[in-house]
């Protein structure tokens, strides 16, 4: 609720104050503009004071006393909001007169943005900074994902991306599935489970599942195909055993997608046919397993990951 109160706050201050105040506002805000803001703006005063405000919010956040630690999360969420626009305006006011590689300037922006949630998240506990903080880390590394003419789209900037995603969610979710089995309690970790049980593992199996079925030939994909076979088995058996839910569900989820991708990349003859239709067939059972088993998509967000 308070996430859309400060979305809401920050759409409406505008038109609420020209309603308010009518003409005089603007007229007053054409003389702020010429006299106060725009020089404030040429000699970077205006970009000072915003980090200064985004500070300030993040470091009220941290004086709440432990019984009132949801109103200190709202409030240190609210600094790392405003970090965003932050960092868009000084990019706006710095890139107009250099010339740097977008995707270069995307990472470092994400790795800022990582670097300015992760303190957070681990200062109050919060598992939504710590998830949001896990997903800036990996926009830096080259994952991408969001929403596409009413769709979704997720992949990998490039291939050198999907490899350094690949190893960096081996080893992040190797990490985790190792302490939990040795069940270390690692109370800073704690914030980031949610995020490294949803993003490594989706980045991991999806990672390899492009290198199964690219545009290589068959015998050079093959490699790539043994290597996510055995994935797929060992992940749903560390999280059977282990108590893991997320990671079980999310290689169930990513076997079911492999088989089916490997049944198009065989040549079937003149039964093609009856594979498109033991595919659809699959899929309506799938469809209908999900209806009726909810509980399996909410397992893949489990993060009860480290106990």
């Amino acid at each position: 609720m308070w996430l859309c109160a400060i979305a809401g706050i920050a759409a409406t201050i505008g038109p609420f104050l020209y309603y308010a105040l009518g003409a005089p506002i603007v007229k007053i805000n054409i003389i702020l503009r010429d006299y106060v803001w725009q020089p404030l703006h040429q000699m970077g005063v205006l970009e000072a004071v915003f980090y200064a405000v985004s500070l300030l919010f993040s470091a009220q956040g941290m004086r709440y006393p432990s019984v009132h630690s949801h109103a200190a999360r709202m409030v240190s969420t609210t600094g790392a909001v405003l970090f965003l626009p932050c960092l868009a305006y000084s990019l706006w006011l710095h890139l107009k007169s250099t010339k740097g590689d977008p995707r270069v300037l995307t990472g470092v922006c994400s790795f800022l943005i990582t670097l300015e949630l992760v303190p957070q998240a681990i200062a109050h506990g919060s598992s939504v900074l710590g998830f949001f903080a896990v997903l800036a880390f990996y926009g830096g590394l080259g994952f991408h994902c969001g929403a596409f003419f009413g769709g979704y789209f997720v992949g990998f900037e490039d291939r050198r991306s999907l490899w350094i995603c690949l190893f960096a969610s081996a080893f992040l979710v190797t990490g985790f599935t190792t302490l939990r089995a040795c069940r270390v309690d690692v109370r800073l970790l704690r914030p980031f489970s949610c995020g490294i049980v949803v993003l490594g593992n989706i980045c991991y199996f999806l990672a390899l599942l492009i290198l199964s079925f690219d545009w290589r030939p068959w015998r050079q994909s093959l490699p790539a195909k043994i290597v996510n076979a055995c994935s797929l088995v060992v992940a749903a058996a560390a999280g059977s055993i282990l108590g893991i839910r997320a990671m079980t569900n999310t290689s169930v989820t990513f076997g079911v997608l492999f088989a089916l991708s490997l049944g198009t990349h065989l040549n079937w003859g003149g039964a093609a046919v009856v594979v498109v239709f033991l595919n659809f067939l699959a899929l309506y059972a799938a469809a209908h397993t999900l209806s009726t088993h909810p509980g399996f998509v909410a397992g893949i967000f489990d993060d009860v990951y480290v106990s």
